[in-house]
């Protein structure tokens, strides 16, 4: 590509970590408001519109943003095939959106059940559209990590400054529910006009052959589906067997883990193109060598991240969402593991994709989605939202263990537990800080502020003493590069 430039993957990381943060610091700003705002039974509305809609998103997606990433990274250096690829994914997406979105209309207009939340999954919908056609894979797939990311925080700025703005009283959680949407429909625009822009991908060149995709897009497809039904499948089950409060006080908990988790994952959207561009290339050695080095980085950042939560759960749901949540904090220590389960998860289900194992992923999904469907009718009924989170565990530790024992069966990569135990360690050290710290009588914000500081001082200053190999060859290349600099 002519205004494509070979970016290492330390910057990637960096510029994707930045927008990582970015997706931690904007939700901190706003949810506290929104959750002290809006009252549980229309937050949990809105988390079970926004989690059905999902099922269509996806079902509309085919994998194809995966997809599109592996495929047009295949051809970075020659401008009309990475275009034309491109544009033969786009076609495809165009169709499965309209079609996605029509089945979601008949649904909605067939199932009475669905007539409180009418409004809100109508809002949500749009999202169908909106979000396929920002084509952010095509971005990605190019490493545009830094245009992505610019291109994200101004829209992240203008919505923040809308909801404070706007969002006043209780009935405003229509037009908050505007306000998100509109956000992904300033994303799509701004990437619709630079691909058109910088990269002229609405020119024609040629015959499409979009039979060719069909195959693995399907594929995709059914791992995306068995992947949003495990993800969403407890939201939609909490709203039917236990109502709306429940779905509140659940997603409450499962969005403060996935703010931070979002931190956790940031290597594997960077890692995917490097590692398609050297699988193609039959360098299997440098792609056995990222996948060990992102999976001994998740570990050392999840563990102590897993123990901080367990220790501050309380503290961090009432920061967070205000005292009509507090029953959360237990939810929010269950989930706790997820960050250490779903980041490596994150790296196995990559490394296994671009080996071109899509089967494999596609099963250990399908598996998962059926054990928590089971385990959620169990216990959703007799625990409600802990019931759930409970379930959501299960699933996700044994998908991942099926994925681990596929990468050494098949492809003879390890999870490297060596260093493991320095990094639980660490983490009790993390929980011993915490715990410290929250016995004294302070605010709440302080007690957090404090705790966090302290505790990534005292866990980085173990490792240090430890000799940690990964720690200290990244306190070696920074000091090199200031003794350079000078």
């Amino acid at each position: 590509m002519k205004e494509h430039k070979n970016i290492s993957i330390k910057k990637n990381v960096l510029f994707n970590i930045l927008l990582r943060v970015a997706n931690l610091a904007f939700p901190l700003i706003t949810l506290p408001y929104i959750y002290r705002v809006l009252n549980i039974i229309d937050v949990g509305r809105i988390e079970f519109s926004i989690s059905f809609v999902q099922y269509f998103i996806i079902l509309s997606q085919l994998g194809i943003p995966t997809y599109g990433i592996r495929e047009c990274s295949k051809y970075k250096s020659d401008e009309n095939k990475f275009i034309k690829t491109a544009q033969e994914i786009i076609l495809i997406n165009i169709l499965t959106s309209v079609i996605s979105f029509i089945i979601l209309l008949s649904l909605l207009n067939t199932i009475d059940s669905l007539n409180n939340y009418r409004e809100l999954i109508l809002i949500y919908g749009f999202n169908i559209f909106f979000i396929n056609s920002g084509i952010e894979w095509f971005f990605q797939a190019l490493e545009e990590y830094k245009y992505i990311t610019v291109r994200a925080i101004i829209v992240k700025i203008i919505s923040t400054i809308l909801i404070f703005v706007i969002i006043n009283s209780p009935s405003d959680y229509l037009f908050y529910s505007l306000i998100i949407v509109i956000s992904n429909l300033l994303n799509s625009s701004i990437n619709l006009f630079s691909a058109v822009k910088r990269y002229r991908i609405h020119k024609y060149l040629g015959k499409y052959n979009i039979k060719k995709h069909l195959k693995i897009i399907l594929i995709l497809s059914a791992i995306s589906l068995s992947i949003v039904v495990y993800t969403n499948v407890d939201k939609t089950m909490l709203a039917f067997y236990s109502g709306d409060r429940s779905v509140g006080l659940y997603a409450v908990s499962y969005k403060i883990i996935n703010v931070v988790l979002s931190i956790i994952t940031a290597l594997g959207m960077v890692l995917l193109p490097r590692l398609s561009h050297y699988v193609t290339n039959g360098l299997v050695s440098d792609a056995k060598k990222i996948i060990d080095n992102s999976l001994r980085v998740v570990q050392m950042f999840s563990i102590p991240a897993t123990f901080g939560i367990l220790a501050m759960a309380q503290s961090i749901v009432l920061i967070m969402s205000g005292d009509q949540y507090l029953a959360a904090n237990i939810t929010l220590r269950i989930l706790a593991p997820l960050l250490i389960i779903n980041g490596l998860a994150n790296i196995t289900g990559i490394a296994l994709y671009s080996f071109g194992k899509e089967r494999i992923t596609l099963g250990s999904t399908i598996v998962g989605a059926l054990i928590n469907i089971t385990i959620n009718a169990i216990l959703i009924p007799i625990f409600s939202y802990n019931g759930a989170a409970v379930a959501t565990i299960i699933a996700e530790i044994l998908v991942l263990a099926f994925q681990i024992l596929c990468l050494r069966k098949l492809l003879d990569i390890k999870v490297n537990t060596d260093n493991s135990y320095k990094y639980f360690f660490g983490g009790f050290l993390v929980f011993l800080t915490c715990r410290i710290i929250l016995s004294f009588s302070i605010p709440w914000l302080l007690q957090i502020v404090l705790s966090i500081t302290l505790s990534i001082f005292i866990y980085f200053t173990y490792l240090l003493l430890m000799k940690d190999k990964y720690l200290l060859e990244m306190h070696e290349r920074i000091f090199n590069k200031q003794r350079r600099k000078k």
